[in-house]
């Protein structure tokens, strides 16, 4: 069993450490700019694997109802620990949203989607994909709604979150397409 362990973390962590290991060595001894490759593989290549694994994944309405409990009852889990400390550190309320956002909202995309590629393989990535898309979901929302209350009355800062396109789009893609990723709405295509 404990071999079994090792063996797995031994086969996904060690690939996931070797482009991080040249990544540092090439920025120490070469000092290569590294915007426009981030700017590819965050903007372009990114979204479309994640599209692409959708299109293809075998998931159902429950996984995906499992998942958006999950993702939620961690939200307020964390957000509930980040306002506990908040108020027995005595931070103020724009350190406390600041301490929200770093400790409730994940980022699941950069090292998440090579990780569980390697430890669970394409079915595994099939599932994780509804958790990127819904954290996604959750951050553009919920996550611009604590940066924007760190700086104003909570009023101001839900009408801080409608002038964002994604949370539109997110907003009539949910009604128009209700989990279908093809919508042939006008207003819809638009935003694509």
């Amino acid at each position: 069993m404990i071999q079994e362990l090792f063996t797995t973390l031994f086969h996904v962590i060690v690939p996931l450490s070797l482009p991080v290991i040249a990544g540092v060595l090439l920025d120490r001894y070469k000092q290569i700019d590294i915007g426009p490759l981030v700017t590819l593989v965050l903007y372009y290549l990114t979204p479309v694997l994640i599209f692409e694994r959708l299109m293809k994944a075998d998931v159902s309405y429950h996984d995906v109802y499992l998942t958006l409990a999950y993702s939620l009852l961690s939200l307020l889990f964390l957000w509930a620990v980040s306002n506990g400390f908040g108020k027995l550190f005595k931070l103020s309320s724009s350190d406390t949203a600041g301490l929200t956002l770093i400790s409730a909202f994940t980022n699941s995309v950069n090292y998440g989607i090579p990780l569980i590629l390697l430890a669970f393989g394409q079915a595994g990535l099939d599932k994780a994909t509804v958790y990127i898309v819904l954290q996604m979901v959750i951050v553009n929302t919920i996550g611009i709604y604590f940066a924007a209350r760190s700086h104003f009355r909570i009023k101001a800062a839900i009408k801080s979150v409608f002038p964002y396109r994604l949370f539109t789009l997110h907003c009539l893609h949910f009604y128009y397409g209700r989990f279908k990723f093809i919508c042939l709405n006008p207003l819809i295509q638009e935003f694509l």
